[in-house]
C-alpha cells in the first residue's frame, strides 16, 4: 500500500512519525504507546459515566423512597376501599348482618391509618404537594362514608326495634281476634245446647265467619310483611293496607249487631290491636325507605370514595412513570456519552497505531515481496540495505540470509506451495537434512490430509467419538491433536445441548449452565439458559395459576409482560380460558342466589356456546319448571282455600317434582273423602234419628194400648171386690155367687194372663228400644272419630282450616250430646224394664190369688162357716190387685213420656245433621268417590312413593286432646 492511498492527514501524521525516528522504536513500546492512549480516554469517558450512573443512583433511590411507596400506599388504601365497601354493602342489605358492620369499621381503620402513612410520607418528601391534596380530597369523601356507616347502624338498630313491634303488634292482634273467636264459639255451643232457633244460631254462625275473616286478613298481612322484609320490597306492605279496610268493615259490621257489652269491648280491642298493627306497619314502611334512600346516598359516596382511591392509585403509577423516564433519559445520555467516548478512543487508537502498522505493513510488505518471490523461486531479491533496528528490521536482515540458502529448493517449494505433495525430493547426501526433511514433511503432510479427510468424512456423519491412529511428532503431532480437539471441542456443548433438550422434552427441567463457554458456545448457552428461565416461569405461573384456583380464587390471571413469543401467546390463552370458564358460573351463581331470595324469574342471559350454553339451557329450564311447580300449587291452594275441592292436579311433572303433585292430590283426595263421609255420616245420624223416632211413636202407641188394657183390668177388679162384698153381707146366696166368682175369676185369670203377655211385649220393646239406642251411640260415636279426623286435617291445614275447625268442634258437641241422650234413655229403658218386672211379678200374685179365690168358692161350698174369713181374704188380696194395677199405669206412663222424650231428641238429632250437612254444602266436592277405604289406599301409594310410614306420619300429625265422655270408647 503506498503512502497516497491513505486519507491526507494519516499520510501526514505517518509523514511526521517517520521523521520521529519510529521505525528505531520497538514495535513492543509501539503498541503499549497506541493501547496507552485509547486506555487513557476510556479511563476520562468511565469517569464521566460514572458521574452520570450517581445522578440515576440518586433518581432511583428517589423513586424507591417515594414514588414507590407512594404508588404502594394507594393500592392499600384501593384495595381496603373495595373490602370496606364490599362489607358495608352486605350490611346494608342485611342488617343482621353485624359482622359486616365490624368487618367495615376495621376496613375504615386501615383505611385511616394509611392515610395518616400518606400524610407522614408527605411531611418527610415535601415534593410530593400533588399527593397531598389528593389525599386531602380523599379523607373527605371518607369522612362522608364513615358518617353513613354509623347512620346506617342506627338505622339498624331502629330497625330490629320496628321489627320487634311489628311483631308484638301482629301477636296482639291475633290473640284479640281469637279472643273474640273463642268467645262466639262457647256461645255457639252454648246456643246449640240450649235449643236457640235457626235463625240465632245462624246469626251466631255469620258472627264466626266474620271473625274468621279479620283473622284471615290478619294473617295474608302477616304473610305479605314476612315477604316484604324478605325481599325488601315495600310495595307488598302498601298493598297489604287494603287488608285493614277489609277488617274495618268487618269489625263495624260485628259491632252493629253485637248485643253484648262485653263483646262490643272485645271488638274495639281489635279494632285497637289493628291501628296499632297498622301504625307499626307504617313506621316499618317509613324506616325501609329511609333505608332505601340512605342506600342510594352511601352507593353514591362509597362510589367516588372508590373512584378517588383509583385516581390516588392512578396518578401515583403516572408519576413513578414520569420518575422512570427520567432515569430511561439518563441512562440513554449515559450510553451516549460512553458511545462518543469509545469511538473517540477508538478513533485516537486507530490513528496511532495506523501510523504504527503503517511502518510495519510497509516493511513486512517489503520482507512478504521477497518471499513471494523467493517462493515462486525468484532469487533476484532487493532488502532495505537500512532496515532499521526493531524487529522487523532483524527480521529484513535475518531474511537476507535465508534467501540465499533456500535458493536452492526454490523449484520443490515451489510445487509443494502449489498443493502438489508429489513432488520428489531427493537428497544430496545425508547430511542433506534441508532435503531429508523437506521429503519428511512431505510424507507427513500427505497422512495428515487423509487423516484430516477421515475425520471431516465421521464428523458429517456426527460421529464425534474417534480414535487417534496415528502419532505424529512435533508442530504436525499439535496440528493432529488440533484436529482431533477441534471435534472433541464441538462434540462436549453439543452433549450438554442434547442431554438438556431430552430432559425438557421429557418434562424435566435442568438448572442453568454454569461451565464457562466462549464465542458462539457461549451464545448457545445463554439460549438454553434463556430458554430454561422462560419454560421454568411458565411452570411457575401455570402452578400459581392452579393453586389460586383450587383455593376458589378464580378471578386470578397471569401476567403476560413475563413471557415472550408462543409462551406468551399461552399464557394469554390460559387466562383467556379461565374467563371464559368462569363468566357463566358466575352468571349461573346470581341466579341461583335470586332463587334462594324467591325470585323466580331470575334466568342466565348472556350468550354462550358448547357446555356453557348447556349449562345456561339446564339452569333456566329448571327456574322454569320450579316457577311453574309454585304457580300450579298456588292455583289449587287458592281453590282450597275458596272451598272448590272438586278438582284433580293433573299436570306432567318428573322426578321428585311428581312427589308435589301427589301431595296435592292426596289433600285433596283426603278433604273430598273427610267431607263426603262427614256428609254420609250426617245422612246416616238423620236416619237414625228418623227410625229412633219411628220407634219412640210405636213405643208410645203400645203404652197406650197397655194403659187401656190396664183400665179394663181394673173395672173387672172392682166388680170383684163388689162381689166379694157382697158374698160376705149374703152368705146365704155363697153357693150362686160362688159360682159366679168362679166364672169371674176364671175370666180374670184369662185377662191377667194377656196382661203377662203385654208385659212380655213391653220387654221386648224395651230391648228394641235398647238396640236402636246401642245404634245411636255407634252413630255418635262414628260421628265423634270424623269430628276428631276433622279436628286433625284443619290442624295441618294451619290458619286456613281454622272455620273448618270450628264445624268439627260443633260435630263433636252434637255427636257428645247425642251420646248423652243415648245414655239417658238407655238409664230410663233399664228402669222402665224393671217396673215391667216387678209388674210381671205383680201379676203373677194377681193370678195366684184369683187361684185361693177359686179355691175359696170350692170351699164356700163345702165349708159354708168360713165364708166371712175367705171373703175378708179376698177383699185384701184384690186391694193389692188394685195396687199392682196402679203400679202398672204408672209404668205405662212413664214409658209413654219416655217415648215422646225419644221422638224430640231424634228430631233434633235429626236438626243437626240437617245443620252439618248444610255447613259442609259450602264445599264443592267431587261427584263421586269411593268409601274411606279409598282414601287410605291413596294415602299408602302417597306415602309408599315418599317414603313415608304410619310413624313417620303420625310425628308430623298434631293431634287434639279430647276432654269428654268418650273416654270409654278408646
Amino acid at each position: 500500500m503506498s503512502r497516497e492511498t491513505f486519507p491526507p492527514f494519516f499520510g501526514y501524521m505517518a509523514n511526521r512519525m517517520e521523521e520521529w525516528r519510529v521505525k528505531n522504536i520497538k514495535i513492543g513500546l509501539k503498541v503499549a504507546i497506541g493501547i496507552g492512549s485509547m486506555l487513557l480516554i476510556i479511563t476520562v469517558v468511565m469517569g464521566y459515566a460514572f458521574i452520570l450512573l450517581e445522578g440515576i443512583s440518586t433518581v432511583a433511590t428517589e423513586q424507591a423512597n417515594e414514588y414507590l411507596v407512594e404508588v404502594e400506599i394507594a393500592k392499600k388504601i384501593e384495595t381496603e376501599v373495595s373490602d370496606m365497601l364490599y362489607h358495608i354493602s352486605v350490611f346494608g342489605e342485611n342488617f343482621n348482618l353485624t359482622q359486616d358492620y365490624e368487618a367495615a369499621l376495621t376496613g375504615l381503620g386501615k383505611i385511616e391509618s394509611l392515610l395518616d402513612d400518606g400524610k407522614d410520607l408527605v411531611d418527610k418528601y415535601p415534593d410530593l404537594d400533588v399527593l397531598k391534596s389528593e389525599l386531602a380530597e380523599f379523607e373527605v369523601v371518607a369522612a362522608e362514608v364513615k358518617a353513613l356507616i354509623f347512620e346506617t347502624k342506627a338505622l339498624s338498630d331502629d330497625y330490629d326495634v320496628k321489627i320487634s313491634t311489628l311483631n308484638v303488634a301482629a301477636t296482639d292482634y291475633m290473640e284479640q281476634a281469637k279472643s273474640y273467636l273463642s268467645d262466639q264459639n262457647a256461645k255457639f255451643t252454648k246456643e246449640i245446647n240450649e235449643e236457640f232457633s235457626q235463625k240465632r244460631l245462624e246469626s251466631r254462625l255469620d258472627k264466626i265467619m266474620s271473625i274468621n275473616n279479620v283473622i284471615d286478613s290478619g294473617n295474608e298481612t302477616r304473610i305479605a310483611n314476612f315477604k316484604a322484609l324478605s325481599g325488601k320490597n315495600t310495595a307488598l306492605i302498601s298493598d297489604a293496607f287494603s287488608n285493614f279496610d277489609v277488617i274495618g268493615k268487618e269489625i263495624d259490621d260485628l259491632i252493629l249487631v253485637s248485643t253484648d257489652q262485653i263483646n262490643v269491648i272485645q271488638l274495639q280491642n281489635i279494632r285497637l290491636a289493628a291501628d296499632n298493627y297498622q301504625k307499626a306497619m307504617e313506621d316499618m314502611l317509613k324506616i325501609m325507605s329511609e333505608a332505601s334512600s340512605l342506600s342510594l346516598d352511601r352507593i353514591t359516596a362509597t362510589a367516588t370514595l372508590q373512584q378517588q382511591a383509583t385516581n390516588i392509585a392512578d396518578k401515583g403509577l403516572e408519576r413513578s412513570k414520569t420518575v422512570a423516564d427520567l432515569s430511561v433519559e439518563t441512562i440513554d445520555n449515559t450510553r451516549a456519552v460512553m458511545l462518543a467516548g469509545f469511538i473517540t478512543a477508538v478513533a485516537v487508537g486507530t490513528l496511532i497505531n495506523f501510523i504504527i502498522i503503517k511502518k510495519l505493513v510497509k516493511d513486512i510488505g517489503t520482507i512478504t515481496a521477497a518471499a513471494k518471490q523467493l517462493a515462486v523461486g525468484d532469487i533476484e531479491i532487493y532488502l532495505d540495505a537500512n532496515p532499521g533496528k526493531d524487529e522487523i528490521g532483524s527480521l529484513s536482515h535475518a531474511f537476507g540470509k535465508i534467501t540465499k540458502s533456500v535458493v536452492e529448493q526454490t523449484e520443490a517449494m515451489k510445487s509443494l506451495a502449489k498443493g502438489d505433495a508429489s513432488v520428489s525430493i531427493n537428497p544430496r547426501s545425508e547430511k542433506d537434512v534441508l532435503n531429508m526433511s523437506l521429503k519428511n514433511a512431505v510424507t507427513t503432510i500427505l497422512e495428515i490430509q487423509s487423516e484430516t479427510n477421515r475425520v471431516i468424512k465421521a464428523v458429517r456423519l456426527g460421529q464425534l467419538n474417534l480414535d487417534h491412529t496415528l502419532d505424529f511428532e512435533g508442530f504436525w503431532g499439535e496440528l493432529y491433536e488440533g484436529v482431533h480437539g477441534i471435534v472433541s471441542v464441538l462434540k462436549a456443548p453439543i452433549d450438554v445441548t442434547n442431554k438438556y433438550l431430552q430432559a425438557i422434552s421429557n418434562g424435566v427441567i435442568l438448572p442453568e449452565l454454569t461451565e464457562t463457554y466462549h464465542g458462539e458456545f457461549n451464545t448457545t448457552k445463554e439460549s438454553i439458559n434463556r430458554m430454561i428461565v422462560a419454560v421454568n416461569n411458565l411452570v411457575h405461573d401455570t402452578n400459581d395459576l392452579i393453586d389460586h384456583a383450587i383455593d376458589g380464587e378464580l378471578s386470578y390471571r397471569i401476567s403476560s409482560d413475563s413471557h415472550m413469543g408462543d409462551f406468551k401467546k399461552i399464557v394469554i390463552g390460559v387466562n383467556q380460558t379461565l374467563s371464559a370458564v368462569i363468566e357463566p358460573v358466575k352468571e349461573a351463581q346470581v341466579v341461583l342466589k335470586a332463587l334462594s331470595n324467591g325470585e323466580l324469574d331470575a334466568r342466565i342471559r348472556g350468550d354462550y356456546k358448547g357446555d356453557h350454553a348447556q349449562i345456561k339451557d339446564a339452569v333456566n329450564a329448571s327456574m322454569d319448571t320450579i316457577e311453574m311447580i309454585v304457580s300450579e300449587i298456588n292455583k289449587y291452594l287458592k281453590n282450597i282455600a275458596d272451598g272448590n275441592l272438586n278438582m284433580y292436579m293433573g299436570t306432567e311433572l318428573d322426578g321428585d317434582f311428581t312427589q308435589i303433585r301427589d301431595a296435592i292430590n292426596y289433600i285433596l283426595d283426603s278433604f273430598n273423602h273427610l267431607l263426603q263421609e262427614m256428609n254420609q255420616a250426617s245422612d246416616q245420624v238423620s236416619s237414625a234419628a228418623d227410625q229412633v223416632s219411628g220407634s219412640a211413636q210405636y213405643l208410645s202407641q203400645g203404652a197406650t194400648e197397655q194403659a187401656s188394657a190396664v183400665e179394663e183390668i181394673s173395672s173387672f177388679i172392682d166388680v170383684i171386690a163388689n162381689q166379694s162384698v157382697e158374698n160376705a153381707h149374703q152368705a146365704n146366696e155363697a153357693d150362686e155367687i160362688g159360682k159366679t166368682v168362679i166364672a169371674d175369676a176364671q175370666n180374670s185369670n184369662a185377662q191377667m194372663v194377656e196382661m203377662v203377655d203385654a208385659m212380655d211385649a213391653i220387654n221386648l220393646a224395651s230391648d228394641n228400644i235398647s238396640k236402636i239406642i246401642k245404634v245411636i251411640d255407634e252413630i255418635a260415636f262414628q260421628t265423634n272419630i270424623l269430628a276428631l279426623n276433622a279436628a286433625v286435617e284443619a290442624a295441618r291445614a294451619g290458619e286456613h282450616g281454622k272455620g273448618f275447625a270450628v264445624v268439627a268442634a260443633e260435630v263433636r258437641d252434637l255427636a257428645a250430646r247425642s251420646a248423652k241422650a243415648a245414655k239417658e234413655i238407655t238409664t230410663l229403658i233399664e228402669k222402665s224394664q224393671k217396673t215391667v218386672e216387678l209388674g210381671t211379678i205383680k201379676a203373677g200374685d194377681t193370678a195366684s190369688a184369683l187361684d185361693k179365690i177359686i179355691k175359696g168358692v170350692y170351699e164356700s161350698q163345702k165349708i159354708i162357716s168360713s165364708i166371712t174369713v175367705l171373703s175378708n181374704q179376698q177383699v185384701q188380696g184384690l186391694q193389692e190387685i188394685s195396687q199392682g194395677v196402679n203400679q202398672i199405669s204408672d209404668v205405662t206412663q212413664t214409658n209413654s213420656a219416655t217415648a215422646e222424650e225419644s221422638a224430640s231428641s231424634s228430631e233434633e238429632l235429626s236438626s243437626q245433621a240437617e245443620m252439618l250437612k248444610a255447613m259442609i254444602s259450602r264445599f264443592n266436592l267431587r261427584n263421586h268417590m269411593d268409601s274411606g277405604k279409598a282414601a287410605k289406599d291413596v294415602f299408602n301409594q302417597y306415602a309408599k312413593k315418599n317414603k313415608l310410614s304410619a310413624t313417620s306420619r303420625k310425628d308430623r300429625v298434631e293431634y287434639i286432646e279430647l276432654d269428654d265422655d268418650f273416654g270409654k270408647y278408646s
